[in-house]
């Protein structure tokens, strides 16, 4: 079975590399058991990036302001709902992958969201807020614990690995 992460962000754009950040140090703890692919595009383009792999995690970062930076949040494809973008060019991820549906793209079976809730996703620079710098480990941990709910295991040798940021 195809696994695919597809990490998303920009890690010059502070915490907005979380779900960069996370999806690295994933990788590294499953090994050729998973696919990372990264990615600063969004829309039609995740259709794209999503295509042929039988099930795949999502890694973000999300600005809400409705929970403590550091936070992490989880959904389904089903959460997405169909919810219309805010100018004809943009296209929102329930948008593109019921786009994908209707043109028969080969979409994964199985989709899930692991999001983190983060301060600063605007400012230009490596580093990421101390609150999401603090909270890293416990995301790379989620995606981890939910990449073990779908029978992959973790290459013993690298199990222990954390971010370090």
């Amino acid at each position: 079975m195809r696994t695919r992460l597809l990490a998303l962000g920009n890690d010059i754009l502070s915490d907005d590399g979380a779900g960069l950040a996370a999806g690295r140090a994933v990788q590294r703890r499953f090994g050729e058991r998973v696919e990372l692919v990264e990615s600063s595009r969004g829309g039609m383009a995740l259709v794209e990036l999503l295509s042929g792999c039988d099930q795949a995690l999502i890694l973000d970062a999300l600005m809400t302001g409705e929970n403590p930076p550091g936070a992490v949040l989880e959904f389904d494809a089903k959460d997405l709902g169909y919810r219309r973008a805010i100018a004809p060019h943009l296209m929102s991820l329930g948008e593109a992958m019921e786009l994908g549906r209707v043109l028969e793209q080969p979409l994964p079976s199985r989709l899930r969201i692991v999001a983190m809730e983060v301060k600063d996703p605007l400012t230009v620079g490596t580093d990421m807020s101390p609150e999401v710098a603090k909270a890293m480990d416990a995301y790379a941990d989620r995606v981890a614990a939910v990449l073990e709910s779908w029978g992959l295991e973790q290459a013993p040798s690298q199990a222990a690995a954390h971010i370090g940021v």
